[in-house]
């Protein structure tokens, strides 16, 4: 050891703190590095992981989908991306993680990230909330407003964008004979509808046709932002919440004031040209939450329940349409199949005005498709992540193999969903509609897609 560091460059270039004591900067650099990597040796034989396989750095460029599910195929069900984070590729293993009601397993600082200052101190929304006591009291008060009977009462406001993005392509590029970019439209559309479910009124990204105001330029950042510092919460310390320089992406200022504006133009009367009360939105039933909640829902939570519908509303829904779509028309047997159900089914074009939920959850091809395109392109490709609890948890498959409390672990949408094997057969990565639930080889699945999250 002695001779490889006095081989090093620095060695002999370390200043002395005298003739006498001419050693002294060695010694302490000597010791410290003795110590290092005793402290290193010791840490990897008695680090409980070690025995779950992994790449020595686990790097992502944006890919972080593509990246896990190249680990899982190279290391197997279980991969360690992080020193005290496993990935899982075990799809019996969904239910028990994203658990929400048992409390078991527990946020970790992942989440962090999401949160916001609000006049100088950080203020934790639904998901970024670690606190399961805390995070089910903000919940309980809107939960009803998004079961399908809460959803389904607001159809009206979808159809009136369905009906407007419908007109805009058809005015703007349909008659003129100009190209679309259909999935950038197709976010216009998503923000549009997030803003008329929750305000009554869109934001009008569809009426510019283009990012009019930065809002969902900001967005993209902000999700770029989160994707990297949710892997190492510190830094969103030193970065977005620095309390002397803030160094994080753009702020959703503009959301904020929005909401701020809406929320008093409600109070006080003045948004009557935009908003029916025979056609209640989103705000409607959270100023109805507070009358009813009070002691959980004030002002201040209010507007935490508008921000966190239009930042996490709007993209997931994009992502959603633009996967089915892009799918679709990317296999013209399975287009030809929805093409006949729905001709057959629905109203000629014609006559046709948006189809109600209802007509077109009758509809088994189109049903199939939609789970099977968020089977294979999930809104969410990053893994969520949970802290084991005490008691541990058993690994299905594995020797018997416990994963002790205290690790974190997470399940990644795009990677569970494309497992090949009972599942979801030999070819996961093939578009296959039938295999959702229409036809005599489908069947309804467990995916990661509902009944869990934040």
């Amino acid at each position: 050891m002695s001779a490889f560091v006095k081989q090093l460059p620095f060695w002999h270039s370390m200043p002395a703190f005298g003739e006498e004591d001419s050693d002294t900067p060695r010694l302490i650099f000597l010791a410290s590095l003795i110590v290092t990597l005793t402290w290193l040796l010791i840490t990897q034989f008695n680090d409980p992981l070690r025995k779950y396989p992994g790449p020595f750095i686990a790097m992502t460029r944006g890919d972080s989908h593509l990246r896990w599910e190249a680990l899982h195929r190279k290391y197997g069900p279980v991969v360690r991306v992080g020193p005290n984070l496993l990935d899982l590729d075990h799809p019996s293993l969904v239910k028990t993680i994203y658990n929400n009601f048992d409390g078991k397993f527990l946020k970790n600082n992942f989440y962090r990230a999401s949160s916001a200052i609000v006049n100088g101190k950080i203020t934790y929304n639904i998901f970024s909330m670690k606190d399961p006591m805390e995070h089910a009291r903000q919940r309980r008060p809107i939960d009803k407003f998004y079961t399908m009977k809460g959803i389904l009462s607001l159809e009206d406001h979808v159809n009136d964008m369905v009906g407007k993005l419908c007109s805009e392509i058809d005015s703007r590029f349909a008659k003129q004979g100009v190209v679309c970019d259909l999935g950038e439209w197709i976010g216009f559309y998503a923000w549009d509808v997030v803003g008329k479910v929750t305000f009554s009124q869109p934001f009008g990204y569809m009426q510019h046709g283009r990012d009019f105001d930065g809002t969902l330029a900001i967005a993209d950042k902000s999700i770029d932002y989160f994707s990297l510092v949710s892997q190492m919460p510190f830094l969103d310390h030193w970065l977005d919440k620095n309390p002397v320089m803030r160094v994080g992406p753009p702020g959703f200022g503009n959301i904020t004031r929005i909401s701020l504006e809406h929320l008093a133009a409600r109070y006080q009367g003045t948004d009557g040209a935009y908003h029916d009360a025979a056609r209640p939105d989103f705000l409607d039933r959270f100023i109805e939450a507070k009358g009813s909640d009070g002691d959980v829902v004030d002002d201040g939570q209010i507007i935490s329940y508008l921000m966190i519908n239009m930042i996490a509303g709007a993209d997931t829904t994009a992502v959603a349409i633009r996967s089915l779509i892009y799918h679709v028309l990317k296999h013209p047997g399975a287009k030809a199949k929805l093409v006949s159900e729905i001709r057959s089914s629905l109203p000629s074009p014609d006559k046709a005005s948006p189809v109600a939920f209802a007509a077109a959850k009758a509809l088994p091809y189109l049903e199939a498709a939609v789970r099977e395109s968020q089977r294979i392109f999930p809104s969410v490709g990053l893994t969520l992540e949970r802290v084991v609890p005490a008691s541990g948890l058993a690994l299905p498959g594995c020797d018997g193999a416990v994963v002790p409390g205290g690790v974190h672990v997470g399940i990644n949408p795009y990677v569970v969903q494309r497992t090949p094997g009972s599942v979801w057969g030999a070819a996961p990565d093939a578009f296959d509609p039938e295999r959702a639930g229409c036809g005599p080889r489908g069947s309804r699945r467990t995916g990661t897609r509902r009944g869990s999250g934040p």
